[in-house]
């Protein structure tokens, strides 16, 4: 008995600690479950208590005003829902006030002489509110009611709605059913809005929606106008929403979503600076990006640019998104800062290197060609004959030769101008080595008609290798075109063109003396 009694003491702090850790894992997943709830529903909320106002409406009162609801702050958005009527037969429009923005309306019943409608307006608040906003009513209305909601925690980067609003549908039942929408947010606030054409009472709404207010009147010609929410959690079909009115009558219904404010991650990684090339010519299009992305819609891109070698980082004028496409114009690195809020991120800087100018010469086409073309070139060492017929040919790798800054050199050009045509032809030399065939580096060698394998008229033509020539490798590219001046790069019809290496060196003079031995 006892060490029964000894064993029953034993285990109850035993049983007493499985008793706390099961109470710790309840709380626990209860923290859990609500922090879940909280980052999927976002931040949208109620602000304050509905307000509301009905009146009989003459020919010399055409205003309704309702009070702001309490405590709307800046970027608030506020919603009023109207119902008019006018038992004369009358036409009847839209509500409307300075600084609101219709939503949509729509005539919700036309019998015999009476008439109702129905509208929605939004604005998004603003430093300086009034307590009371005064809406103007159709001249023909003899009663209008109206109620004001306003939401916290929406986007209003631009419109507050998460998808653009549909039109009211109508109906006559004791059912009013909003169709369906599809939102495009996590979080979004769907509204369901109804208006009827009598004073009824409104319960049992669907889908999880609270109801934010139920109002009627019996000012003139009856009313009622009704509106519930809900949040919902991921994107996509809401399905119909619909709600009971007290007695069967005619009405309209609708849907709407607001999209919440996005929230700001906790830290950003924006990760390496990808490029679509790490080396690139003058003029050469160069697109960067991020290695990871972001799906906040208020992120905030900056990119930068710095020198190689140094730390002078400058931001880019108007590069601010999540790729940067510039056109390569020298040796730099970049990086972007990636920032939301006061968190911010900065990516891997990337250093975009100068490609071998011998990589980056223009390209020449002829999109219509025949035999018209170059037969031979002789400079210097260099001796080729060809058949005139290709738009381009590289010969760079086979066919060269070596120049002495200072000193001349003969050029010969023979070309074919398949027929009674006049051929003109010209030579670039790439003395300074940038890449480029610049007009001072361009030699005109003339022309040449009706010939198969004839010289131009300036051949020989006398090269003069510049003082300001860089020593080595370089680019000699030699174009024959039809009837018109040949250019160095793009497309000429009934054209050829060839590439040649040159090396340009400095002359090698000695001195010293002889030994008499």
């Amino acid at each position: 008995m006892k060490k029964l009694l000894f064993l029953n003491r034993a285990l109850v702090p035993f049983t007493k600690s499985i008793q706390d850790a099961t109470s710790f894992l309840r709380i626990l997943c209860f923290l859990v479950l609500l922090l879940s709830l909280n980052s999927v529903q976002g931040q949208i909320e109620q602000r304050g208590s509905s307000t509301t106002n009905a009146v009989a409406n003459t020919t010399s009162n055409t205003t309704l005003t309702i009070p702001r609801p309490a405590n709307v702050q800046i970027g608030d958005v506020l919603i009023v829902n109207f119902v008019q009527n006018d038992d004369d037969g009358n036409t009847l429009s839209n509500a409307s006030s300075s600084g609101w923005t219709l939503i949509t309306g729509r005539q919700i019943h036309s019998g015999g002489d009476n008439r109702w409608w129905g509208t929605l307006l939004y604005k998004v608040a603003t430093a300086s509110e009034p307590l009371n906003y005064t809406f103007t009513m159709n001249s023909n209305a003899d009663m209008s009611l109206g109620t004001i909601v306003a939401f916290s925690g929406v986007d209003v980067t631009s419109a507050p709605f998460d998808v653009a609003p549909g039109t009211m549908i109508t109906g006559s039942s004791n059912s009013p059913t909003a169709s369906s929408i599809t939102t495009a947010t996590a979080g979004a606030a769907v509204i369901m809005f109804v208006q009827a054409s009598n004073d009824n009472t409104f319960s049992s709404w669907s889908s999880s929606f609270s109801e934010l207010y139920d109002h009627k009147t019996t000012l003139a010609r009856d009313g009622a106008i009704a509106a519930a929410w809900r949040i919902q959690a991921s994107p996509g079909s809401t399905g119909d929403g619909s709600v009971t009115m007290s007695a069967s009558d005619r009405w309209t219904a609708i849907q709407i979503a607001l999209r919440p404010k996005p929230t700001c991650p906790s830290s950003i990684v924006p990760g390496a600076t990808i490029t679509s090339t790490s080396t690139a010519c003058n003029d050469q299009s160069v697109t960067l990006s991020l290695q990871n992305s972001f799906a906040q819609s208020n992120i905030v891109y900056q990119w930068q640019v710095a020198s190689v070698g140094l730390s002078n980082w400058n931001d880019v004028s108007g590069a601010n998104s999540a790729t940067y496409s510039f056109a390569f114009s020298g040796e730099n690195k970049y990086r972007c800062r990636v920032s939301c809020a006061t968190t911010q991120g900065l990516s891997t800087p990337i250093t975009i290197n100068a490609a071998p100018f011998m990589t980056c010469y223009c390209q020449v086409t002829a999109t219509t060609d025949d035999q018209t073309g170059i037969t031979q070139v002789l400079f210097n060492t260099i001796a080729n004959t060809s058949t005139g017929s290709a738009a381009y040919t590289n010969n760079s790798a086979v066919s060269s030769t070596s120049v002495v800054i200072g000193q001349s050199y003969p050029m010969n050009v023979r070309v074919n101008t398949d027929g009674n045509y006049t051929v003109r032809t010209a030579v670039w030399f790439d003395w300074n080595q940038n890449g480029v065939f610049d007009a001072s580096e361009r030699y005109f060698l003339g022309v040449a008609t009706n010939v198969t394998n004839g010289l131009t008229s300036l051949s020989p033509l006398s090269i003069i290798v510049p003082a300001n020539a860089l020593t080595g490798e370089t680019i000699m590219r030699v174009r024959a075109s039809y009837n018109i001046e040949p250019v160095a790069c793009g497309n000429q019809n009934w054209s050829e063109a060839e590439d040649y290496k040159i090396t340009v060196v400095r002359s090698q003079s000695w001195s010293g003396t002889v030994s008499s031995d």
